[in-house]
């Protein structure tokens, strides 16, 4: 019973982050050039005027690394994991910016996970530039996330919490750790 529904939960967090992650064409391939916007359906007028706030999709998940260590951003402001899936904190609004790309904003805290150019994580209250992360769907069913704004040395910083549950910082994160590899679960 327990694989059956760990099987069905793992199949609905694919789903739902699937439909997250793909964002709408700029110009659907069914509408031409000279065709009038009246005829374009609302949900894609808007992204034709490039209006990205309009069409973003908000799911509310909670990440799990492979390590069982739960995302959280603390009232605070600051990072970290804890192993409390009930803990208030552990909600995030996964908002989708674009193809691949998402924001994580934490639902008690009111403040979004960012990554600076040296890989620290932090919160802010605004969405920025460094506010933005590149969603990957491994072949092993785990998502990573990696700095959309700043890399080191070329490579991407990556999302992760050590074993201690402690953030790790993005510039010592490949996409391959244990650490930097998140189960999505979606909160229903």
């Amino acid at each position: 019973m327990d694989l059956h529904l760990n099987t069905v939960m793992r199949f609905l967090c694919l789903l739902v982050f699937v439909s997250v992650s793909y964002s709408l064409p700029v110009r659907p391939k069914h509408f031409s050039k000279t065709e009038s916007h009246r005829d374009m359906p609302a949900h894609l007028l808007a992204r034709s005027r490039r209006n990205l706030h309009a069409v973003s999709t908000r799911k509310t998940v909670i990440l799990q690394t492979k390590s069982l260590w739960i995302f959280e951003i603390r009232l605070d402001g600051s990072v970290g994991g804890t192993t409390n899936i009930n803990n208030p904190n552990v909600k995030l609004q996964l908002q989708s910016v674009g193809q691949s790309l998402v924001r994580f904003f934490g639902i008690r805290a009111r403040k979004y996970l960012a990554m600076d150019k040296n890989g620290n994580l932090y919160t802010t209250a605004k969405a920025t530039s460094e506010t933005v992360f590149r969603n990957i769907l491994g072949s092993t069913d785990y998502h990573t996330f990696s700095s959309a704004n700043n890399n080191h040395k070329g490579r991407p910083m990556y999302l992760g919490l050590r074993e201690n549950g402690k953030p790790k910082k993005g510039s010592k994160t490949r996409g391959s750790h244990r650490s930097a590899q998140f189960q999505v679960l979606a909160v229903i």
